[in-house]
């Protein structure tokens, strides 16, 4: 500590010493930028209070919050459709399924979300497998129900009608002329070699390849200095958030008349599609990816310790977890229910699992029951088996994976990997030691300490439960000790006994109501590199906590942010395409005089 406060030169003489910066015989012994130089800074300012126990730079007062007056739209961006969004959009427009998780290469992960519009590239590999899609959806699709003729009286005319009707729903938008001369010649061509069905069957292979398909277009029109979204970019935005999926025919009517541009129609609309049953899917998708239980069937557990995980049981977890949270979502309920909540959805194979009674309720179709679950698992979702069995070990509990994931997607705390050339194994498997003593390694290690204090000091309140999400009041004959401390960023540390304590702790904590609204913000526009979010996050939180903390009031407020019908972009870049077939303002239906342009509905 002496050597460190001593100062030559304005700088800590425990580095410029050995770097040759201060007058001595030694000389230089290390260099700057090696990685000694590096773990020395880093000690000098862990001893002078300039980085904090993960290696951050921190300084005496928090830092000041930005002038967040006027929020400002973000930038202007085409997304490819994200597998999710590509499987629901072909239901609804072929009437066909099709699981294109199971179908193509696997998409970049990103926060754990797969909807950033950088990260959403296409490889050769999935160029070839989006080809291969289109040709056997085509082959599959009944044409009778995507023509809007029969097809035993279908004609050119007939042809025609089908082109820009079913390419203003593939594209979500109308086409151009060109787009239409392009498509008619193709229909043309295979008419003549081979007969109508095939014709129209070729038009759906090519417009399921467009990028005008494989693309989310949030370009716009420009206006001024900024770019003004397009009713029917609007209504795009609004169907993908709610419902994964295309417009439907109301939404389509909306942007063909000009009402899509009124803030006050996309609030009702905001409205009608909360209440439809397709967003419980969205909310569902959202909270598998945001704590990441999706990954519970994959997961691997082993099989000799483990024998009461199976399969089945697995699907019996993420059901109970789709129950409880459709129920919350149609409830709109406060977020404190997702942590905080007393009951859960329980069939008999979990009930015996869990070791909870059914109860006298009567079962859905599903045979799922709502059961209280207060006395071993008060702690919402993350004390339900889909949570706790994804966040383990292979053979035991996991402090490390249970803190990780509540530091990290509950506090929005981004935690550095560990250093180099540090030992990460977990510890062996001691027979005379709980899982709480063989983790205590790493708050005792020096190079441990600083972040592991952050992880395990929340890990530990999940010991309760076991590998695959059983309560347990000893593990081994030993005695559970679910103590833990909620170490705080600002503000005191916060000691807890349980994960129910945790939870209750983390449903009133002011961190994790501004991380939920920065997590629907990533899910919500897929990045947030091109806006201030910060300022969207603080936004949004303002009015979550105003509208009574209620689950959809995030998602409420996103739609009348500016970001969401305008965005900004340079001087000459081009508007979106198609932009003269739509209106420009309220009310103002586009013209339909050229018949290859369907009017609405």
């Amino acid at each position: 500590r002496g050597v460190t406060e001593a100062t030559v030169d304005d700088g800590p003489l425990i580095l410029m010493k050995p770097t040759g910066r201060a007058r001595h015989t030694g000389g230089t012994l290390i260099d700057i930028g090696s990685p000694e130089h590096a773990r020395l800074a880093e000690l000098s300012g862990r001893i002078l209070g300039t980085i904090d126990d993960c290696g951050r730079p921190i300084g005496d007062q928090p830092p000041e919050p930005a002038d967040c007056e006027e929020l400002q739209p973000g930038r202007r961006m085409v997304r490819r459709l994200s597998h999710t969004e590509y499987s629901r959009t072909i239901g609804d427009l072929l009437g066909v399924d099709f699981d294109a998780q199971g179908a193509f290469v696997a998409d970049t992960v990103d926060h754990g979300f797969e909807n950033h519009p950088e990260r959403l590239e296409i490889t050769p590999l999935l160029m070839t497998q989006y080809q291969q899609a289109a040709e056997s959806l085509a082959e599959q699709v009944d044409v009778d129900t995507i023509l809007p003729c029969d097809l035993a009286d279908a004609d050119v005319s007939c042809g025609h009608r089908f082109i820009a009707q079913f390419g203003l729903r593939a594209f979500r938008r109308p086409l151009t002329a060109d787009e239409i001369a392009s498509y008619r010649s193709l229909f043309t061509m295979v008419v003549q070699q081979e007969c109508f069905e095939q014709a129209a069957r070729w038009v759906v292979v090519g417009m399921l390849q467009s990028p005008h398909f494989l693309y989310r277009m949030e370009l716009g029109r420009r206006e001024g200095a900024e770019y003004r979204l397009t009713s029917f970019e609007i209504a795009s935005e609004l169907s993908y958030l709610f419902w994964q999926t295309m417009p439907d025919q109301e939404l389509f009517d909306l942007a063909a008349n000009g009402r899509l541009l009124d803030a006050a129609v996309v609030a009702q609309q905001v409205d009608r599609l909360i209440q439809d049953p397709r967003s419980t899917h969205m909310v569902y998708d959202f909270a598998q990816r945001w704590l990441e239980f999706r990954r519970l069937l994959t997961v691997v557990r082993d099989s000799e310790i483990y024998m009461a995980l199976y399969f089945e049981l697995r699907e019996a977890m993420l059901r109970e977890s789709w129950y409880f949270l459709e129920e919350i979502w149609s409830d709109d309920a406060p977020m404190s229910a997702l942590f905080a909540s007393d009951h859960s959805w329980l069939n008999q194979e979990l009930s015996e699992y869990y070791g909870i009674g059914l109860g006298d309720g009567d079962p859905n179709p599903e045979g799922f029951r709502r059961v209280d679950v207060s006395n071993t698992r008060p702690g919402g979702i993350l004390t339900q088996g889909a949570f706790l069995t994804t966040h383990a070990s292979p053979t035991s509990s996991s402090p490390i994976h249970r803190g990780v994931i509540i530091r990290e997607r509950v506090l929005c705390e981004e935690l550095p990997p560990p250093p180099e050339g540090l030992d990460i194994q977990p510890p062996p498997f001691n027979p005379n030691l709980s899982t709480r003593e063989r983790f205590a390694v790493h708050t005792d290690s020096v190079e441990c300490f600083g972040c592991h204090r952050l992880i395990d000091s929340l890990g530990f309140g999940f010991e309760n439960y076991d590998g695959i999400g059983r309560y347990r009041n000893d593990e081994g004959g030993l005695a559970v000790d679910a103590s833990g401390t909620l170490v705080r960023t600002m503000g005191d540390d916060i000691p807890f006994d349980g994960v129910g304590e945790l939870a209750g702790f983390l449903a009133e904590e002011p961190q994790v109501k501004s991380c939920y609204a920065r997590q629907w913000l990533r899910f919500g526009i897929g990045e947030t590199e091109g806006l201030d979010d910060d300022c969207y996050v603080q936004a949004l939180t303002d009015e979550f906590v105003r509208d009574g903390e209620r689950v959809g009031s995030v998602l409420r407020a996103l739609t009348q942010t500016p970001h969401f019908l305008r965005r900004t972009g340079e001087e000459g870049e081009s508007d979106a395409p198609g932009v003269e077939l739509t209106p420009m303002g309220v009310n103002e239906p586009i013209e339909a005089e050229d018949p290859s342009v369907p009017p609405a509905g």
